[in-house]
């Protein structure tokens, strides 16, 4: 940490504004509940399951939030598709515009 010319490790965190969308909460809960189900043995330490779980909760959030911004750009293209589209002038086919001659 604070050397010149080393890259600081960056530490994943959760995006929390993610846990007020309804979609990303239950695809959490679902995605939860199945791990737990297939973990739910006694051979695996509690601290695997601990670690193994944070992978999971990162893999489902990192998962959601691509999705997501995948959707929001492809959306804002379209939007932006569609305002060059109306900007745009329309003329009817053989329609011509006079030049005007600014040397009178």
């Amino acid at each position: 940490y604070g050397r010149v010319g080393k890259k600081s490790k960056k530490r994943w965190t959760l995006n929390t504004q993610l846990i007020r969308e309804k979609e990303y909460t239950n695809k959490f809960k679902e995605e939860l509940n199945y791990f737990v189900k297939e973990n739910n043995n006694r051979v695996t330490t509690k601290q695997n399951i601990w670690d193994t779980m944070k992978a999971v909760i990162r893999g489902i959030t990192i998962s959601y939030n691509a999705k997501r911004n995948k959707e929001k750009y492809a959306q804002q293209n379209k939007l932006q598709q569609k305002i060059k589209e109306l900007e745009t002038p329309k003329y009817p086919k053989g329609f011509k515009i006079a030049k005007s001659d600014d040397n009178n």
